[in-house]
């Protein structure tokens, strides 16, 4: 008796303990994937992803204008070229991030990298980095880093919603405690979802919603407080089609769920309830769309300028290459497509899947989930509509819509399936420590081994205030143009040989072309003895790439070819070789006092 009395506090507590260090390990795993995310984050320059300033652009016209932008015919027009068409939940989450700054400052200026390889160059920044975005953060470039907090914290809740997801569909039932973390960490370290969550754009807050209604539409199925999460599913459906068009693909899923609880007289009235709050909260931007541009979508003119329309459904290569690609960049191919893995690394995240798959066959002849097929089918319905709507976008818009970010809608659906499969084909805990230690070193080392070196910096450090000596502002008189900063050269040469001359550049705003430099080397009657001319920095980092707040430091070498012995002055000033005009000189009062700086003396000396 006093054994059995002894015994019985173990039997009880020791599953609390279990839940409980579940739970605290969930609170890592999400933790672990916002800190993964914020680090990404730094890594990954400004603008590098897909459609990254498109999105922070809009964030940025509605700080700037306090209203919504309106698309043109000519897609790449309107207020907010490319993504105009988007609907504004996303971007009126951002305005903390953008609205501290001064109205003047809520423009965005972006590098545009020549050789950008989608713009047939070998490079694969679409923008240079800017003195701004190096650590600590100044302005404009801060304002973007906390906004892509924001979605690192929105990746956070899609994490912690998977595994909530997870507990609901198997509680503590033998041999799947462990599905709940196995499938929060395959989201929170699967390299593609931690780059789009260190990016801006409107996916995190559509995945989380997702992920949301497909926790709510869960719990209607198993009949948990039906009618709250009824209205849960009214409201996070609402919210959805106000932060993407694609949400309009997972419109089925409540009533799917509906259907699968088995009440048909109560699905008629929680299936209006679902419907009509979704109305309330996002059905004026459907009519809106309407009245603006007679298309409810107002999708059109994003349709007619940006889609690629290559794909052709007809074509076997097509799907091949396409599908292909939806694999690699659902599990990692970073930048703007353009940073991709080696070949043998997707094989393996294939075999992996088949491991998967294999593991979840197996679970549905051993009974795993007899008692929750109406689960099983709920959670591959999610993962069919997103599919389908890919595919659908594929056809309409072309091989744009291959990409693996636009099935992350699903993602929490797909983790629990393949999680659950991994669980019967692997050891329980030891399975899924070697899956996370396996993620998490990818994790850890993408940015430095892929990313980071793939991206050139030509930018300095923001320098101070008072950093050298304001030789000129070069510019036209009523814009700011760059200021030369610092001019070092060698005080004696000999004859016959180089002279190195190390300019320092502050870009006060953007430039309209890609100016040179010119270097002349002049005696005492202004008669130029020797001469160098070149773009600055060798032309890979055009002034037209030179954004407000950049320092650059360019090198130029003058040969000494006809320069006797004697004492000579350095003449510096930006040129246009095309046209041969020159940029005007102003002093700090605004004056203009000519067309170049003079510096010196050098001295050719034998």
């Amino acid at each position: 008796m006093a054994e059995a009395i002894h015994n019985q506090p173990v039997v009880v507590v020791r599953p609390r303990l279990q839940l409980r260090a579940q739970r605290w390990l969930a609170v890592a795993i999400v933790a672990l994937h916002v800190v993964l995310a914020l680090w990404w984050g730094t890594v990954v320059p400004l603008g590098e992803g897909p459609d990254e300033p498109g999105h922070f652009r809009y964030a940025l016209f509605l700080a700037r204008e306090g209203r919504l932008p309106m698309q043109q015919a000519d897609g790449s027009a309107g207020d907010v070229p490319g993504e105009g068409h988007q609907p504004p939940l996303a971007y009126w989450l951002m305005q903390p991030a953008v609205r501290w700054l001064p109205p003047a400052e809520r423009v965005l200026e972006l590098g545009a990298d020549p050789s950008f390889i989608h713009s047939g160059g070998e490079q694969p920044n679409a923008y240079f980095r800017m003195s701004n975005d190096i650590w600590p953060y100044r302005g404009i470039a801060l304002s973007w880093h906390l906004a892509r907090a924001l979605s690192a914290i929105l990746g956070g809740v899609t994490v912690g919603l998977t595994y909530l997801l997870a507990r609901q569909c198997f509680g503590e039932e033998p041999g799947r405690q462990w599905v709940a973390l196995g499938a929060a960490a395959l989201v929170a370290l699967t390299p593609q979802f931690i780059f789009g969550s260190a990016l801006v754009s409107n996916d995190p807050l559509l995945v989380a919603l997702a992920t949301g209604l497909l926790w709510s539409c869960v719990a209607i199925v198993l009949e948990k407080h039906s009618q709250r999460w009824v209205l849960v599913a009214g409201l996070l459906l609402g919210l959805l089609l106000i932060t993407k068009q694609s949400a309009l693909a997972l419109v089925p899923l409540p009533c799917l769920a509906l259907a699968l609880r088995g009440d048909p007289k109560r699905a008629v009235g929680d299936g209006l309830m679902i419907g009509g709050l979704a109305v309330v909260l996002s059905g004026w931007w459907y009519l809106r769309n309407l009245h603006l541009y007679g298309d409810w979508l107002g999708l059109a003119a994003f349709q007619e300028t940006f889609a690629t329309k290559d794909f052709h459904p007809t074509s076997g290569r097509d799907w091949t290459n396409g599908l292909w690609n939806l694999l690699r960049s659902s599990w990692g191919n970073f930048g703007w497509q353009t940073l991709p893995l080696n070949d043998g690394a997707y094989w393996a995240f294939t075999a992996f899947l088949a491991l998967g798959l294999i593991g979840l066959v197996a679970s549905f002849g051993r009974g795993w989930w007899r008692a929750r097929g109406k689960l099983a089918l709920l959670l591959s319905a999610a993962i069919a509509l997103v599919f389908a709507w890919t595919v659908a976008f594929a056809l309409i818009a072309g091989t744009v819509a291959w990409q693996g970010r636009f099935l992350f809608p699903a993602v929490a659906a797909f983790a629990v399936l393949l999680a659950c499969g991994l669980a019967l084909v692997l050891p329980a805990r030891s399975g899924l420590l070697s899956l996370i230690g396996l993620l998490l070193v990818l994790a850890l080392a993408l940015p430095w081994g892929l990313i980071r070196p793939a991206y050139h910096s030509y930018v300095l450090p923001p320098q101070p205030a008072d950093f050298g000596n304001v030789y000129g502002r070069f510019d036209i008189g009523w814009k700011q143009g760059v200021e030369l900063r610092n001019v070092e050269f060698p005080p004696e040469v000999t004859p016959g040989g180089t002279a190195t001359i190390t300019l320092t550049w502050h870009a006060r705003e953007q430039q309209d072309r890609p100016w040179s430099v010119f270097v002349h080397l002049v005696d005492a009657q202004e008669q130029i003895v020797d001469e160098a001319n070149a773009q600055p920095q060798g032309g890979v980092f055009p002034t037209n790439s030179w954004v407000r707040g950049d320092w650059v430091r360019d090198t130029q070498k003058l040969a000494l070819h006809h320069a006797p012995p004697g004492e000579y002055l350095l003449w510096i000033g930006l040129w246009d070789p095309a046209t041969g005009a020159r940029l005007g000189v102003y002093d700090q009062a605004g004056t203009l006092v000519g067309d170049r700086v003079e510096v010196g003396p050098l001295v050719v000396k034998d």
